[in-house]
């Protein structure tokens, strides 16, 4: 699940992504459209909700399975 107009840039340091300044050395303004693509390329289903709504989840949720 995803806030419908969430965007944000991050860059690789090399164990996780952090935040970052747009423009950056290293920054990934798609991030947010790249994860979508992966998510929906292993078959997994992509909800998006209204901004605001997911109070709990920090703008992205997911529910994992094994």
């Amino acid at each position: 699940m995803v806030e419908e107009r969430y965007r944000t840039t991050v860059r690789d340091d090399g164990d996780r992504l952090v935040p970052a300044g747009a423009g950056g050395t290293g920054a990934r303004e798609g991030i947010v459209d790249e994860v979508i693509e992966r998510t929906l390329d292993t078959g997994a289903r992509v909800t998006f909700v209204p901004d605001g709504t997911p109070t709990d989840a920090n703008r992205v949720a997911a529910v994992l399975r094994h």
